[in-house]
């Protein structure tokens, strides 16, 4: 859709298209008239040649006034193409501005909790499709939150290795091995935002944790956002 503003803009340079076309006919209209007056008035209708002459040189003046028409309405289409080109430009931006995607910052269930009220409300609202909307975010969330552990779990095993590799001799562990090791880690860990601590982190480690890990991959709600997704 065009903004309200680029609407503005377009229908001021149809304005000025329209304006500058009219002056130009009207330019056109008096200098063909002039070229008639004066040439009706010069006596050429015995003169055959003279007479060709005349209608060469008018037939040249339509000519060219057709073109300078033309070139006027072509200038025209080319700003407004530039102008629509800049504005669908803008909006890409603006809608790759709007996809990207913000950092988990929530737990499971402060997002279902929060994802049920709104469900709700939308029905309430019978806005139907805004609530289908939340719980396809809901589902998303899932999967992203599973890869994002899984991630984490990861890095953590990486440094736990690494760790158990520099105490295995007690000689070369002194104290700037361990701190080294210690925020390389911590530094991983806050530098991604994929990767950083959420309250129900811990709760994935468990064997149920891993079974919930494995339907949240498949982006699969909680059977009371299921119900709600079904009234939508």
């Amino acid at each position: 859709k065009i903004a309200h503003r680029d609407r503005l803009a377009l229908n001021e340079l149809d304005q000025k298209f329209q304006k500058e076309h009219q002056e130009l006919v009207s330019q056109f209209r008096h200098e063909l008239e002039l070229f008639d007056k004066c040439t009706s008035d010069s006596n050429l209708v015995e003169d055959v040649e003279a007479e060709k002459d005349r209608d060469n040189k008018r037939k040249q003046m339509l000519e060219n006034h057709k073109i300078a028409i033309l070139n006027l309405s072509g200038q025209h289409q080319l700003e407004k193409n530039a102008h629509l080109s800049a504005h669908r430009e803008e909006h890409e931006n603006q809608k790759m501005q709007l996809i990207q995607p913000l950092p988990l910052s929530a737990s499971c269930a402060t997002v279902c909790d929060i994802a049920s009220q709104l469900i709700k409300l939308c029905l309430g609202m019978e806005l139907y499709i805004a609530g289908k909307l939340v719980a396809e975010a809901v589902s998303l969330y899932f999967k992203e939150r599973a890869v994002r552990s899984e991630k984490r779990f990861l890095v953590l095993k990486d440094f736990g290795q690494r760790q158990i590799a520099a105490s295995s001799n007690i000689l070369q562990l002194t104290k700037e091995t361990y701190d080294d090791l210690h925020e390389e880690s911590s530094n991983a860990l806050e530098d991604d935002d994929s990767i950083a601590y959420l309250s129900d982190d811990d709760e994935f480690q468990s064997e149920e944790g891993e079974n919930i890990l494995q339907s949240m991959k498949h982006g699969q709600l909680p059977s009371e956002l299921q119900v709600l997704y079904s009234l939508c």
